[in-house]
Formats: C-alpha cells, structure tokens, sequence
C-alpha cells in the first residue's frame, strides 16, 4: 500500500513534529522484524526507534516526547496510539473493500489449512500484513474487536443448512466423507465437523477455493486435539492403528468438549485426565482417572 505523509497525519489524528523529505510511505508496520525500507513504524516502545530508522523507517507513530534524531523521516505524534491505529486501519480496509470474516479459534485453524485461494489472508496474531504486503481481498480472523474495521463484515452461520458433504463412516480421530463427489478421509477429531461444516458453508458463499485433501495428508495438520496413537508401551504408533491415545491440549474449551465427546461415545474405554493440582476438575465419571501432575 501507499500512503501520503500528510494523508497519514489525518487519519492518524496525530501531529506532524517536523517537515521530513520523504513524502509517502509504502506501508503501515507495528513489529520491529517487518520494516523495511519506507515503513510508517508504529512506535509503542520508543526503544525500538533507533532499530526501525537503521531498517529503512520513513516514519514514527509515537506518544509522548521522543527526540527527532533524523529530520528527513516523518515524526507524527499521538495523544492515544491505539484510537489513532483505529481510525487509521479503518480508513485503509476500507479504501481497499477488504472484506472481514470473524470466526473461532478452531474454525480458523481449519480454514488456514483448506483455503487455497490466495486472496483469502487466514490472521492470527496482527492485522499488519493487510498493511504491509498487497492482494488480500477477504481477511479471516477470530478477534471480535477487529470487525467492525472492516469494509463488509461476515459471520458463520450458527444453524447449518443442507450441505453436499455428507459423513460416510466417523470414529472418534478419523472422518470418511464425500463432498463435491470426491471422497476424503480426514484425520481430524468428530469434534471438529460442525467446524468444518461451517468454514465450507463460508467458503461456498463467498466463492473461496479450499481443498479437503489438505486434512486427509499422512500427518496430523491441524494445531488442536493432536493424537498421538501408543503401543502397550506407550511407543508412538502409526496413525489409528491403536486403540490407546494420548491428546494433549491448551485449550481448556476444546479440551472439555473432547472429553465430553469421549465420554458419551467412548463408555467401553478408560479415560485417564493428567492435570496440575490448582486446575478445576470439572468432570467425576466412575470410567475417568484423575491423575494431578507435580508443579512445575
């Protein structure tokens, strides 16, 4: 992207400190490691200054009082950095009609690893990338708070409609199905359907490519609920070749749902929870073990 200097004072609700010689900036930069030579740097260390200017910064986004060392680069000050990154991301998404798409956590864990259209940005962390590099059309993320920065916004739909995917056979770690009539066979928790369905229903809507075949590769893809399959001597084995399975998971949610899931379809099993002694066990089934974990 291009943007001119005194374009970046107003949106920015900021003030120019100083006439620089440089007269626009080719992208807008929060993090250190991505600027590059004519990098509006968004400064909320004043640390980090000297480092951006040595990059190749054209300008500074800062608060409070911070010595101009360089006069040829921009200096454009803020009374509050994070309504002025508002305002000013705002403009930009809007200028360029980038559609939203606020999802959740696992849902955009699917869609990053399906999608294979290269207009669609799958965002994490920071919005910055929409800043930095060109072409992306439609953002999925799952931060409520960026939605509204957003030229369209779009949610998933919370009550399925009929869809062409249609489940074959399901265990617990492992999904046969047909869609498009092409036949899959995921490597993914039963758990994880609904989110599919939904990312699909997305993609359909808005004419995004995406590829199932993506989730049915040799390894396990996806970043949640991985399974590790053991032998009796809890040595790794191939992939659903066991009926011993070891999942560890950070997320106390999708760690709930799976064990729920667990316990009303897995009754024939033993259930072992490994957990730190200040964690709340939430569950007491006569088929679950409680195991606490020394403190680290």
């Amino acid at each position: 992207m291009r943007l001119g200097v005194n374009e970046a004072v107003e949106l920015s609700l900021g003030e120019l400190q100083n006439t620089p010689s440089i007269s626009y900036f080719n992208s807008i930069v929060l993090s250190l490691n991505k600027v590059q030579k004519g990098s509006l740097f968004v400064a909320k260390d004043h640390a980090f200054i000297p480092k951006a200017l040595e990059l190749g910064a054209y300008g500074i986004l800062y608060t409070g009082e911070y010595p101009l060392s360089d006069k040829d680069v921009a200096w454009i000050k803020l009374k509050d950095i994070e309504h002025s990154l508002n305002h000013l991301f705002k403009f930009c998404l809007l200028n360029e009609r980038v559609v939203g798409a606020l999802l959740s956590p696992i849902e955009l864990e699917i869609a990053s690893k399906i999608i294979v259209s290269e207009f669609v940005w799958c965002l994490k962390e920071s919005l910055e990338d929409l800043f930095i590099l060109e072409g992306c059309k439609i953002a999925f993320f799952d931060k409520l708070e960026w939605l509204h920065l957003f030229y369209k916004q779009e949610r998933l739909e919370e009550n399925l409609k009929e869809s062409d995917l249609v489940v074959l056979n399901q265990s617990f770690f492992c999904s046969a199905l047909v869609y498009g009539k092409q036949e899959h066979e995921l490597k993914m928790p039963c758990i994880f359907l609904e989110p599919l369905k939904r990312v699909i229903q997305l993609c359909e809507k808005l004419k995004i490519e995406f590829d199932l075949n993506l989730l049915a590769k040799k390894e396990y893809s996806l970043d949640h609920c991985k399974p590790f399959f053991v032998n009796k001597n809890l040595e790794i084995a191939p992939y659903g070749t066991t009926a011993r399975v070891v999942v560890a998971e950070g997320s106390k949610e999708l760690f709930e749902r799976l064990l729920q899931k667990a316990l009303e379809t897995l009754s024939w099993g033993k259930i072992v929870v490994f957990y730190r002694k200040n964690s709340v066990v939430f569950l007491k089934k006569p088929t679950i073990i409680f195991t606490p974990l020394k403190t680290i």
